[in-house]
């Protein structure tokens, strides 16, 4: 038998092993996330800002977090019904797109958040 026959290999099935290859890494390739967060002003200079609004998309562009925070909030602090109005200088809704009225009647706060944040997206890590 001659060693280069026993080496050949029908380029139809090299074709397909790249293939499978391909398939198998796209499967490992790590997830990606894009977080936007919109800020307030809190007072007058550049650096008085608070975070008012989180978003998260994933590599899918599936919205898997979009939530008004209330700035100056930490986590069950009991602020149902409590304005946010006396710690905003400035919403910035011609940039932000926030008004005072969607963070009073949507907005939780801070800290409750960013746990929301953290456990959605561990969840989606582990499990999806």
């Amino acid at each position: 038998m001659n060693a280069n026959a026993s080496t050949f290999v029908p380029s139809s099935l090299l074709r397909k092993k790249e293939a499978q290859r391909e398939q198998r890494e796209e499967e490992e390739e790590d997830e990606y996330f894009a977080i936007d967060v919109e800020c307030v002003a809190t007072g007058h200079t550049h650096n008085d800002r608070a975070v008012a609004q989180i978003a998260v998309v994933d590599e899918r562009m599936r919205t898997l977090v979009n939530v008004f925070v209330k700035p100056g909030t930490a986590a069950n602090e009991g602020t149902s019904g409590a304005s946010t109005s006396s710690t905003i200088v400035s919403t910035i809704e011609p940039l932000t797109g926030i008004t005072r009225e969607k963070l009073d009647e949507e907005g939780i706060p801070f800290g409750d958040g960013t746990i929301l944040l953290f456990t959605i997206l561990l969840f989606t890590i582990l499990f999806d």
